[in-house]
């Protein structure tokens, strides 16, 4: 169980642990930080509890570049925890809506990997009365357990999530993730992803370590 203090003495819990009776369990990585903090978190809950549930990274090459960061991700996670997660596999179909992108890679996974559980990253967009960010507003879920699946961070925000790298000092690994939904490298500064990457950082009084 993890209680976070965000700013303002903001307290949030946020808690990781693996369901009962489930071995096989999936992570969908995006690129981004939310997904590769929440996977280290898996890990490291896994590693510290000895646990024996098999943890396995997916994602679904979209436009936006995801595919050219994950393993970089998976590598750095098993550097800093000194554990040996495998190669992350490609699943789904890019060519649909973003909103269904993750859907149709869980659906693949689930049945040609039998995965028993699935983890996303997800989490609550900024308050809109503390920022205006550009663009449509992305589908977030709004509740942790769903059917099958667990969504640890879906009722704190951005500034909660990142607040988790400094909690374990896992700084190095966020310097990897890509935000940027523009781009397929660097960040366009624009869109919306970048915006409330930017937003969250700035109010946790970070310069962001990362160059993507």
């Amino acid at each position: 169980m993890i209680v976070y203090t965000g700013p303002n003495g903001d307290k949030r819990q946020i808690e990781i642990k693996f369901p009962e009776g489930k071995k096989r369990i999936g992570v969908m990585l995006s690129g981004g930080a939310d997904s590769a903090i929440l996977l280290y978190l898996l890990a490291l809950e896994r590693k510290m509890a000895g646990s024996h549930q098999e943890i396995i990274a997916f994602t679904v090459a979209r436009p936006d570049g995801a595919w050219n960061y994950v393993e970089a991700i998976v590598n750095k996670i098993n550097a800093m925890l000194a554990i040996d997660l495998s190669a992350p596999i490609q699943v789904g179909d890019a060519t649909l809506h973003h909103s269904e992108q993750g859907r149709s890679g869980e659906l693949e996974a689930r049945s040609k990997y039998k995965i028993d559980h699935f983890y996303y990253g997800s989490q609550q967009h900024p308050p809109k009365e503390l920022i205006m960010l550009p663009g449509e507003y992305p589908n977030r879920p709004d509740k942790i357990e769903l059917s099958g699946t667990t969504i640890p961070f879906a009722l704190v925000d951005k500034r909660h999530t990142l607040g988790l790298y400094e909690v374990f000092q896992a700084w190095p690994l966020i310097e990897l993730t890509h935000s940027c939904t523009a781009l397929t490298s660097g960040r366009c500064g624009e869109c919306y992803n970048c915006k409330e990457r930017e937003w969250a950082l700035a109010a946790l009084d970070v310069i962001d370590p990362g160059s993507m």
